[in-house]
């Protein structure tokens, strides 16, 4: 009798907590250029086409980087200026708490700035770190810039938490590092970017109790309750 009275406290007791407890699970996404999936570039001419590897970690717009290889698709070579985005959209889920993003292995011929929803948390230069100079958006002037060489911010307040994200990379082919204009692409100075991002956040979703629950809970204490009272009555 003792052993089924008290198998139905825990059992009654850990299904109540168990359900107010919120379940947080440490989730992470994974997004690299080692791969083509998911990523698109736009560049003379050509809008979110889809890019060829070039390299083990590398993507780009031609086949090879430069302009001996075959161009991405809408790509006009005799247009193109050295100005090109590459772009990766991405989900986090509703109930996403803290997330964050880190950067490693990111690289771009020649210079590169990357953004989380617009906002700047890394950038590269082939002969940085340094100050320099970047054309932000397509058909707009150079503006003076210190390249890191690395992250500049873990993103922990730029993303949209519910909805699509994007982490873009806005790259310039100068063919002569951070100081030099826009070049375009030749057969000897080409063009790429690489980057490994690991999107990190804690799953947070609190399962709540049933109604009434609570009321269920202290009935079956009291009637617990009530029966060891009477075997100790009983015993007396």
């Amino acid at each position: 009798m003792k052993k089924s009275l008290l198998a139905t406290v825990v059992l009654g007791a850990g299904f109540v907590f168990g359900t107010v407890q919120a379940a947080k699970a440490a989730t992470s996404q994974t997004i690299s250029t080692a791969s083509t999936s998911g990523w698109t570039v736009s560049a003379g001419g050509a809008v979110a086409a889809t890019p060829f590897l070039s390299g083990p970690n590398a993507i780009s717009i031609t086949s090879d980087g430069t302009s001996a290889g075959t161009p991405v698709t809408g790509l006009s070579l005799s247009t193109f200026d050295g100005f090109w985005v590459a772009d990766y959209s991405f989900v986090v889920p509703a109930d996403a708490t803290n997330p964050t993003i880190t950067i490693s292995n990111y690289f771009a011929d020649d210079v590169s700035i990357l953004k989380l929803n617009g906002n700047i948390i890394a950038s590269t230069a082939d002969n940085g770190p340094g100050t320099g100079s970047i054309v932000e958006t397509d058909g707009s002037q150079p503006v003076s810039f210190t390249f890191t060489n690395g992250a500049i911010s873990n993103g922990s307040g730029d993303f949209v938490i519910g909805g699509t994200n994007t982490l873009e990379a806005v790259i310039n082919n100068t063919g002569g590092g951070m100081a030099a204009p826009l070049a375009d692409i030749g057969t000897s100075n080409g063009t790429n970017f690489g980057v490994d991002a690991s999107i990190s956040f804690n799953s947070a979703t609190t399962v709540p109790l049933p109604a009434g629950f609570g009321c269920g809970l202290a009935t079956i204490l009291g009637i617990v309750g009530l029966g060891l009272l009477r075997r100790r009555a009983a015993s007396r």
